[in-house]
């Protein structure tokens, strides 16, 4: 009987200190880094060339931004942010496809990631 009650106290004790565990595993913290992909669309261009070069002009003005300027241009970082950083390795592709009337044009692809911290 008593090794019936130590062992429904201890499976108790597992179980409780599991549910806590638990709780605080996903309890938010007050100054975490959050790392987001974006990639950033530029206006269609005639000509792949053209295409790249408006890609890596965006990418300028991107990197050249202050943090709160980033913010305010992605748009879908939080507002309660300490800064928002573009990461090292950005790069820049280009999509092709063909418009309604039938002609070949290109979009250039601002691909790169943000770290910014709560």
């Amino acid at each position: 009987m008593k090794l019936i009650k130590k062992s429904l106290i201890a499976s108790a004790m597992v179980i409780l200190s599991t549910q806590a565990f638990a709780v605080n595993q996903f309890h938010h913290h007050a100054n975490e880094t959050y790392f987001q992909d974006e990639v950033v669309k530029t206006v269609d261009a005639d000509t792949k060339a053209a295409a790249y070069e408006l890609g890596l002009n965006k990418l300028t003005d991107l990197k050249a931004a202050t943090p709160s300027q980033l913010e305010k241009d992605l748009g879908g970082v939080s507002m309660q942010t300490s800064g928002v950083y573009i990461e090292d390795g950005a790069y820049v592709t280009v999509a092709e496809k063909m418009n309604a009337d039938g002609q070949m044009v290109y979009t250039g692809l601002v691909h790169f990631s943000i770290t910014y911290a709560e």
